[in-house]
């Protein structure tokens, strides 16, 4: 946890924008903001926080509980992250020319690269016609605050929604003067008066676009293009093979835009080492790809972003300071193998992925997101790096592993999904508190003793053998070596395809001092058996 942070919280504590109620958060010891603490903030050590980072930690509790929308205070919790990503704060005489406003570094982002960049105070994720919104602050203090909805094509243009809190009638008039066609004014009990009124967004940035033999790209400020449409995005032009320019028109193509090759007829993209983003949905249901390259440079990606392939069987990874994110292969029903070399793994990345059953992941990695692989239903064998920090819940829920190593580093176990407001249609999908057991319910933790992996296990009474002890003989994971350890192994020798044995209780099978598991090791274990050494 870093402990410098960007904003000034005596301001926004008091809230003008977000009505509170109850007791403050630094009063809560019930359970509710303890899981809170843990599962959603991701923060272990709470009294090792510095004060003001408690007091955001609190800010953001409050706020979110009290709440009668679902919302998320994303500019509070990435800095208590430490992101230095935010961007500065929204002025309104940066409306003027502006186009629209969207957080360039997340992974949900929504909105076009002509936007200025910035993270939102408030997201409210409730997804009704009127309710799903970013709200941006023009100070600490949410007095003053823009909404928008990041929606901006050139056809469709969404406004920006300006809301004020004024002392007094005299500042109201100064204030909604140069807007007499559309604003509006209420006065509170407390004689202020909340002014709202709207700012249409510039249109599209024509200038600024080329068409090259069909394809959309748009110019970025360091002369750089985008890719926002491909000719062969959806049913417009087929073909079997895609090759992406590295350059066009004297520009290097830097990214591919939201959608760009969505519902692509091809079955090959070959896309240049120049790609250092890709938007979400940029691949979706590309049903007929067979095959992708990933360029190392990539830095950013959304979400969605391969979901649906459902003929692509092979994906490596090679991109450590890569934040994979939510549904990224999703769905992806013939994915094989994948290699990733990230440093973390987004929500329900390859959940339902049901061929998938070689995973190998890459040394740098720090966070597997909730629902990561879940259903994953072949996934038996899996080695979590020792960089790993983070475990969501039900990461690994509906797979076949029966036992699984915990690395020493691992700080928590169940960590809760991103809040994602009220589906249209009724469906609430808030996470519960109590975390999900993030593995199979009869699966074998392996750790070291007094680690999180022995805390989690007996918490979920599941079995756990400490690594730190000696684990020789123990081929079926059951927690004791017996002469039932030797049939597993000889039904192992026997048959591979049938009885399988994990990496771990192929380990423990090879006792007898020679490499290789044979039927001696069985003959040994029977050995210990027979002598009364089990």
């Amino acid at each position: 946890m870093k402990k410098s942070l960007s904003i000034f919280l005596s301001g926004i504590l008091t809230l003008a924008a977000i009505p509170l109620a109850g007791a403050s958060a630094a009063e809560q010891t019930n359970e509710k903001w303890d899981r809170f603490i843990k599962f959603d903030l991701c923060i272990d050590d709470y009294d090792s926080l510095s004060d003001s980072e408690k007091e955001l930690c609190e800010y953001i509790f409050d706020t979110e509980q009290n709440s009668t929308e679902t919302i998320i205070c994303e500019r509070a919790r990435r800095t208590l992250a430490g992101d230095t990503n935010l961007g500065e704060r929204i002025s309104l005489s940066d409306l003027t020319e502006c186009y629209g406003i969207w957080d360039v570094k997340s992974e949900y982002r929504s909105g076009r690269e002509w936007f200025i960049h910035c993270v939102p105070d408030i997201i409210h994720l409730d997804e009704t016609s009127e309710s799903a919104y970013n709200e941006y602050w023009v100070d600490e203090s949410g007095k003053t605050k823009i909404s928008y909805t990041g929606k901006n094509n050139g056809y469709n243009i969404a406004p920006f929604r300006v809301t004020s809190i004024c002392l007094n009638g005299q500042e109201a008039s100064e204030l909604y003067a140069d807007h007499v066609q559309n604003y509006r004014t209420e006065l509170q009990d407390d004689g202020t008066y909340i002014v709202t009124y709207e700012i249409t967004p510039a249109a599209y940035p024509n200038d600024r676009m080329l068409d090259i033999d069909g394809d959309s790209y748009y110019i970025q400020d360091d002369d750089s293009v985008v890719l926002i449409e491909s000719k062969y995005m959806g049913k417009r032009k087929k073909a079997d093979s895609i090759t992406v320019p590295a350059e066009v028109d004297g520009h290097k193509v830097t990214a591919i835009s939201s959608g760009a090759f969505a519902q692509s007829s091809a079955k090959e993209i070959i896309l240049p080492d120049t790609i250092e983003s890709i938007g979400r949905n940029a691949f979706l249901y590309c049903s007929k790809l067979e095959s992708i390259n990933i360029p190392e440079n990539l830095k950013y990606m959304g979400v969605n972003a391969f979901k649906l392939c459902e003929n692509l069987k092979n994906v490596e990874f090679n991109c450590p300071e890569l934040d994979l994110p939510a549904g990224t292969f999703e769905s992806c029903t013939a994915l094989e193998t994948v290699k990733l070399n990230v440093h973390s793994i987004g929500e329900r990345a390859f959940d339902n992925c049901t061929s998938l059953e070689e995973v190998t992941l890459g040394d740098k990695l720090e966070k597997i997101s909730a629902q990561a692989f879940a259903t994953c239903e072949k996934i038996a064998d899996l080695e979590l790096p020792d960089s790993l920090l983070y475990i969501g819940q039900e990461a690994f829920a509906e797979t076949a592993i029966q036992g699984i190593e915990i690395p020493q580093n691992v700080k928590l176990i169940g960590v809760l999904p991103r809040a994602r407001g009220e589906i249209v249609g009724g469906i609430h999908v808030i996470p519960a508190y109590n975390p999900l057991n993030s593995f199979p319910d009869d699966c074998t933790i392996y750790g070291i003793r007094g680690s999180k992996a022995e805390i989690y296990a007996k918490e979920w009474n599941m079995v756990f053998i400490a690594t730190d002890e000696s684990l020789s003989g123990d081929a079926n994971l059951d927690g004791s070596v017996t002469v039932a350890d030797a049939v597993t192994i000889l039904q192992y020798i026997g048959n591979r395809d049938k009885y399988q044995l994990t990496d771990q209780g192929k380990k423990n099978a090879d006792v007898d001092g020679v490499e290789g598991i044979t039927p001696n090791d069985a003959l040994t274990i029977q050995k210990w058996d027979s002598q009364g050494e089990l």
